[in-house]
């Protein structure tokens, strides 16, 4: 069994504290593509278990920097350091700064 747990805690760092999903998919390429001490044969097998977990965090939802409501991470705009929710707050005037 792979203890992934040290490199879960720093994309669940990354993704709570930078709000930074994209460069986490870099970051997990990276990672697996990089030799860790993993067999070839176990590559696939980290790679899915980070991006599952990567999923998981998105789909737990993140704060909405205006109105502080728990809105979709998957829906949710970056904007200026922080997300805003589709559902809550992304107005026309936001989307013409987009």
């Amino acid at each position: 069994m792979l203890n992934l747990q040290g490199a879960k805690d720093y994309i669940k760092d990354q993704f709570d504290n930078n709000n930074d999903s994209g460069w986490l998919e870099g970051w997990i390429c990276g990672y697996t593509d990089r030799d860790h001490g993993y067999a070839e044969t176990e590559r696939m097998e980290v790679y899915e278990a980070l991006f599952y977990h990567l999923d998981r965090l998105r789909q737990a939802g993140v704060g909405c920097k205006i109105c502080g409501e728990w809105c979709n991470a998957e829906t949710a705009h970056l904007h200026q350091d922080g997300y805003i929710g589709d559902e809550c707050c992304w107005d026309e005037r936001l989307k013409s700064s987009e």
